[in-house]
């Protein structure tokens, strides 16, 4: 069955098989990787900030990537502090939720599609006020979007990706993080949440992850409730699921400097990157590569069986 809707101009969107099954690598590029603060924060004087404002390689916005395999690109978020002209044309947005810092820049979206087509926009269950009866026209972007509750464990094909929509912990709101496949390349994005449900978890534990971007809001122990992960929670969810590689994004200035968090993780994960705004990452054949602001490049052998460890090769 094929989703209904305007005809979208770069390739389809349904519920049946990718449209050309012969994609290149999977890519993630990390436009922002900050949490609702962002980094640095006004008037703040942490370590975390101040870090910040003495070199702009560690400033954070919102947290939102775009997500590429062939000639297919989603975003994933909008934040208030997006940027027209760092997109690419779009073939779909996911939504993992309706809070400020991932909603407010849809009218920043409208220039990216050409003529009447309409941009596929999949988010979580909506009531009216924030949903898309209320936001997307406030927005004045009802015009550039075509809204779609994705539905839970149930995958849904945009060109060359296939995209499962999966239940995270993230308060009252419904949240989504978002399982991304092309050909034999899986990337789990999964921010805005404590922890996972069960059935993700259980969902994720069963697929090999080539790389996993995790909620790394808090520094250790200062977690609040059930809605952003800690350091340690973070680095529990990637023991669980098992990534080749994982890398934190969605990081307060609550956190760490930069140095002290790579230390932390590194001496406590297997390959654990620290996400940075402008980070791309390629899921290739045989390794997966990373473009860094601050460590440069970088590759992991791509294992062969499931749920392997990663061997690094080198940093450039």
């Amino acid at each position: 069955m094929t989703q209904s809707g305007s005809q979208h101009p770069r390739g389809s969107i349904g519920l049946g098989s990718p449209s050309d099954p012969a994609a290149t690598a999977l890519a993630v590029t990390l436009l922002g990787t900050g949490a609702a603060e962002r980094v640095p924060f006004p008037a703040c004087f942490c370590p975390t900030c101040l870090e910040a404002r003495r070199d702009v390689r560690f400033r954070r916005r919102y947290a939102k990537a775009i997500v590429s395999a062939g000639e297919t690109r989603l975003l994933i978020d909008c934040g208030q502090d997006l940027r027209p002209a760092e997109l690419p044309p779009l073939d779909g947005v996911l939504l993992t939720h309706f809070h400020f810092d991932h909603v407010l820049g849809l009218h920043r979206i409208r220039g990216v599609a050409g003529g009447a087509a309409r941009i596929p926009f999949f988010h979580p269950p909506a009531e009216a006020l924030w949903g898309t009866r209320g936001l997307v026209p406030v927005m004045n972007a009802a015009d550039r979007l075509l809204p779609r509750e994705a539905q839970p464990f149930r995958p849904l094909h945009i060109g060359e990706l296939q995209i499962t929509a999966l239940p995270l912990q993230h308060g009252a709101a419904p949240c989504f993080g978002y399982f991304i496949e092309s050909r034999d390349r899986r990337l789990a994005y999964l921010t805005d949440t404590r922890g996972l449900p069960m059935r993700t978890r259980d969902f994720l534990m069963e697929r090999r992850i080539d790389v996993a971007l995790l909620d790394g809001t808090f520094a250790p122990g200062l977690g609040r409730g059930d809605r952003h992960n800690d350091l340690d929670a973070a680095l529990e969810t990637s023991t669980q699921i098992a990534p080749t590689l994982s890398v934190l994004t969605h990081i307060s200035h609550r956190n760490w400097p930069y140095a002290a968090l790579q230390t932390y993780a590194g001496a406590r994960a297997g390959a654990c990157a620290i996400g940075l705004d402008g980070m791309r990452i390629e899921i290739e054949r045989d390794q997966i590569s990373a473009v860094h602001p601050v460590e440069g490049r970088s590759h992991w052998v791509r294992p062969r069986g499931p749920r392997a460890p990663a061997e690094r090769l080198s940093i450039a």
